[in-house]
Parts: structure tokens; sequence; C-alpha cells
């Protein structure tokens, strides 16, 4: 499809097939397959066997219900119930299905097909919130099956002992309610005056299939059962020259690592775009509430466990919003002030995995930046403190016996770009101060700035790490593409979330046998067909370590390249963050960076000659 979108145009109707690939595993055994399928044809093309050490990460929205099921049948998890006063079963509550990040401590699991760990709940009544009452033990389950393996203690106390001190063990009751409907009556308050968002004369972006115009941007949408959206083929409308910027972006990895190194908490973790799938647990969405102003959906399409589809409506959803002032000056002479506020699209889904709610959104700019979006809410996830029991300080005790532990988030982004065409270079950019000390001929106040350009000319090269304190940026450049006023190559420029690094250490049998991209924040590597998860398919490190690890000298310079940015804030929780945690957003940026000849968004009418025609 290349050579149309840098062309701009559509290639003819069935010139390529369409393949689907599948990955399939057998219910007994757990073997998995993967299967390519042309769809023109309805054949199979490639049925491949996989080796035996290769196991299914992703477990299906279906898969956690029948664990949910088995659990709740099982003898030895009703006894442990019956110890905690806890004899309706109809009220346990189990939370998503964990997979078993580490076993190699456990060699009794080493034969186990697909194992996972369910945290386990219990509610007041129906609908109550589950993770105000946690139990003290895990339930560790074969999903082929389904079989519960084992029952392991959770740690209540402090002390370091694997969670075999259990005295004071007394399930929380004392409710904690996010939903309104669980309140006292008059709970809400009542001076929230409504605010109205509105498009009088409808939305400026069109629609066509999955091909969304807006000002000058042009975007198509994708979606998969892993990464959940999907854009393609965005360009740019430059007053009449079309001018590619991405070819492909999407969420890579999302996920969570949690800092408890007590066991059984140390294996705690959970990538929930390779593991569970953010496209699999998207929300059908809400007009006005999750989605607010001149709002358009999509359905999007999934598959269960049998390959037969399943329709998420409304899993989409595109909207128009006022982002502010764009841009604004006065005359200092005169006083006469031009202001401009800013219009941004919205392509938005939500994937609730558990207890996280993940909202993720790419927006769209009049200026011409690209931002991503990650919002997080929902409800932490919590762990039973024993009476008078202490958390050993590696989490916050957010309401009576009840701990919310330290932990990570995790996203990886990967972003394909075409930035005027297929042959792209990398700089990474640091402003830092003149060398000359003050006094000198080169710095002779002391107060001079530059700018350090560091070209990243292979694999191993493209293995960097942000740099807050000198406001690191990596700028994409076509080299064959020359700008009239600068003279150098045409970009755009990386600015990434900022966060901490990642907390584990970089010989963690946890998570770098699996997770070894999370240790460098930007990656910049040759574009390969397939090579699309950080992590691998099967998050076995088969990704960007392996890729770079094996061809550490190949050359990201002039060529099709795919900048890859991880980024992993840190969540101490507060009480405030309970019942139900306010959403706190994470932003990456993509803007022009000497890529037009004036500010893009100089042409964006200001409000009071909006009431003209253009």
């Amino acid at each position: 499809m290349l050579h149309y979108f840098l062309s701009s145009t559509d290639p003819p109707r069935f010139l390529f097939p369409r393949r689907s690939i599948s990955i399939a595993w057998n219910g007994e055994t757990g073997r998995v397959y993967e299967i390519t399928v042309n769809l023109n044809s309805a054949l199979i093309e490639v049925f491949t066997t996989m080796p035996e050490n290769i196991k299914v990460p992703i477990i299906s929205p279906d898969d956690n219900e029948v664990v949910t099921q088995a659990i709740k049948k099982d003898n030895r998890v009703i006894q442990r119930c019956l110890a905690l006063g806890i004899s309706n079963m109809d009220l346990v509550y189990s939370s998503a299905t964990w997979p078993i990040g580490y076993i190699e401590d456990r060699p009794e699991y080493a034969n186990l097909k697909r194992p996972y760990q369910v945290y386990m709940y219990t509610q007041n009544f129906n609908g109550d919130n589950a993770y105000a009452h946690p139990l003290p033990f895990v339930v560790i389950v074969d999903v082929i099956g389904p079989v519960v393996v084992a029952i392991e203690n959770l740690p209540t106390h402090a002390e370091y002992d694997s969670g075999e001190n259990q005295n004071g063990n007394v399930v929380p009751k004392t409710p904690s309610n996010y939903d309104s409907d669980f309140r006292p009556p008059n709970f809400l308050r009542r001076d929230d005056k409504p605010i109205k968002v509105s498009s009088p004369k409808g939305p400026s972006y069109k629609v066509k299939g999955n091909l969304i115009e807006w000002q000058k941007f042009k975007i198509r949408i994708g979606f998969t059962a892993r990464e959940g959206l999907i854009l393609h083929h965005v360009t740019y409308n430059d007053n009449g020259t079309v001018r590619p910027i991405l070819y492909r972006a999407s969420i890579s990895e999302l996920g969570s690592i949690y800092g408890d190194p007590r066991p059984p908490f140390h294996r705690k973790y959970s990538m929930d775009a390779s593991q569970v799938g953010l496209g699999w647990l998207s929300d059908e969405l809400i007009s006005q509430e999750d989605c607010v102003g001149e709002t358009t959906f999509f359905n999007v399409t999934v598959n269960n466990n049998f390959g037969d589809p399943v329709v998420i409506r409304k899993g989409i959803c595109v909207t128009e919003e006022d982002a502010g002032i764009l841009w604004k000056h006065v005359d200092f002479r005169n006083k006469k002030s031009v202001t401009v506020r800013s219009h941004r699209l919205v392509i938005s889904f939500i994937s609730t995995t558990g207890n996280y709610d993940f909202l993720l959104s790419w927006i769209f700019y009049q200026d011409a930046s690209i931002q991503f979006e990650g919002s997080f809410t929902g409800i932490v996830s919590t762990n039973m403190l024993a009476v008078g029991g202490t958390n050993g300080g590696f989490g916050s005790v957010v309401f009576p016996q009840v701990n919310a532990q330290y932990h990570q988030h995790v996203v990886a982004l990967r972003l394909d770009t075409e930035i005027d065409g297929n042959a792209n270079s990398v700089e990474m950019r640091d402003v830092v101060p003149v060398t000359g000390p003050t006094g000198s001929n080169e710095n002779p106040y002391g107060q001079g700035i530059t700018v350090l350009n560091t070209p990243l000319k292979t694999q191993a090269d493209g293995r960097t790490k942000i740099s807050p304190l000198t406001g690191r940026v990596w700028v994409i450049t076509n080299p064959q593409a020359i700008h009239p006023a600068t003279n150098s190559p045409v970009g755009w420029k990386l600015m990434p979330s900022e966060t901490a690094q990642i907390m584990a250490k970089p010989d963690s049998p946890m998570v770098n046998p699996k997770l070894g991209f999370l240790f460098d924040d930007v990656w910049i590597t040759r574009y390969e067909e397939g090579h699309l998860y950080a992590g691998g398919t099967y998050l076995n490190n088969s990704g960007l370590p392996e890729w770079v690890g094996t061809d550490p000298g190949g050359s990201i310079e002039n060529t099709d390249i795919v900048l890859w940015h991880v980024f992993s804030p840190v969540h101490i929780p507060r009480v405030e963050d309970f019942p139900v945690m306010s959403s706190e957003s994470h932003q990456v940026w993509l803007k022009p960076h000497n890529f037009f000849i004036e500010n893009p968004a100089i042409d964006v009418p200001p409000p009071r000659l909006r009431k003209h025609e253009f």
C-alpha cells in the first residue's frame, strides 16, 4: 500500500488479497498454531504449529468468564471463603484473570499449559464495590480445563513471610462505593450546573467508511483485538500538496507492573495489550458522557474463542472540541488584539482491563500537531491488611484494612513515520548551555544557549533515553526534502512523556526475560514486515531487544524507519484515589519541525469572524 499512500491515491479495488492472521490454541493440550487465511479465496494459505514453549499470552473474555465460574465452584475456594465467614458464593468476586509473570520459583507450575492467577474479593450485596473487601488469597488456575491448581496465601502483615502469618485476617466489611445509587439520598452535590457543548452548523469533519477528513488532515482508522484503535495513512494538505506523515500508529503495549516484592505479589503484573487485549476489552461508549459534542461512533468487531465475530457497538468515537486559545497577540502600540481559539479532533476508545479503565485518544490540532493521550481512571488494585497489620512500605492504605500497592504503568507506542516520504532519519536534540565559561570569547556573559544534535545512525544508536534536564526531543527528518528557508531537511519532532525510569532492575528475572524493551525510552528500528509488538508476538523479548540485538549495526539513516516510545508513569496511590480514581493523563506530542513555511494555523479564523461564510 505504500506507493498509493505516498502518492495520495487509492489502489484499484481487489488489487491486493486481504489476509488475516489468527492465533489458535487447542483447548485440551494448549498447543499453539498460527494460521494465515486468504479472505478473497476463503482458503488457508499458511498453517504453522508453534514450538511447545510458545504459550498463548492473551486470555480472552470467554476464558475469563470460564475461569471465574470454575473458581466459584471449586470446593477448596468455597472452604476458604467459609472460613472467612462468606457463605454466598454469588457475592464472591474475582478480579480480572492475571497472567503469572514468573514461575521459575514454583517448579510445580512448570508444566501448566496456560497458568494464570486470580485475586479474590467479596461484596456485601450485588453491585457493591468489591475492591473495598479484598480476600487474603490468590487462586492459581490453568485455563486449559480450566483447573484450579492451588490457593496461595497473600501477605497481610509487613513481615516478608510469603503470607504464612494469617492472624487478624478479617474481611473488611465497611462499604466504599463510587456508584451514587449506593450512596445515601441527597448525596450528589446540587450546585453543579450543566455546560453545553454544541456545533450549531454541524461538525467540521467528514467520515467516509474508515476515512476521516478534518481541516487539512486525512486519517484512516482500524482496530484489532490486541491493540485497539489504530491510525493508518495520516496526511496533511499543505496548500494543495498532500504531505505524508504517518503510515501506521498504534499502542504496541500497555500494562502495569506492581512493586510489592513479598511473594506471591512479586509476580503481579499484566501487559494488557499482549496478555489481555485492549480491543477485546473495549467499552461501548456513551454519547455526551464518554464523548461530548458532535460525535460519530464506529462499531468494531473482534472475535470469541470459536472465531465467531463479536460486534462492540460504539467502540470508537470521533468528536470535535474547543481546546482553548490556539494563538493570540496584542499589538502594544495600538492595543489591537487578535485571538484564535483552537479546535481539535479527538479519536478515542476506552478499554476496561479489570480494575483500571484506560481512556486512549489520538488528537489532531489545527496547527498540524498530533497528540497521543493516555488517561487512567477506574479503581486501584487492592489487597487485604490484617487487623492491626501494615503493608511493609510497598503500598498506601486507602481505606481501613485496604492496601493499594505501588505500581508502574507501561505504555509503548509504535509510530511508522513517512515524513514527506519513505526515507527518514532521526536526530536526538538536547538544549545545552554554551560550554565556555562566563567571560570566555564564546560565552562572554554566561547566558549562551545552543542545541546539541546527535544523528542516530544505527539501530544500536537508536536505543535512547529521555533527558528532561536538557529538554531532549527526537526529530524525524527527510534528508531528500530540504526546507527553503532553513536549507536543512524538513522534519517532525517527538516530544516524549517525561515519566520516571522503569523501577525494575535490568537483571530482574521477573521482568527482563519478557520486557526488555522497557529499559530504553525511545527506540529507532528499520521497518520490517510484521514487527508490530515491542515485546514480540508472544511477549518473550522476540521484539525490540531481539531485532536490535541481532542487527545492532543496521542503518537507520535515510531509510524506512519505525519510532517506538516507551513511557512508564509511577502510581503511588492516595486515599483520594479510592473508591474510584480521578482521571490522570499523560501526553506524547508529534509536532512539525521546520516542515511548513509558516505557522500552519495562521489561516484559522478568529471567533469574531466565524460569523462570515468562507
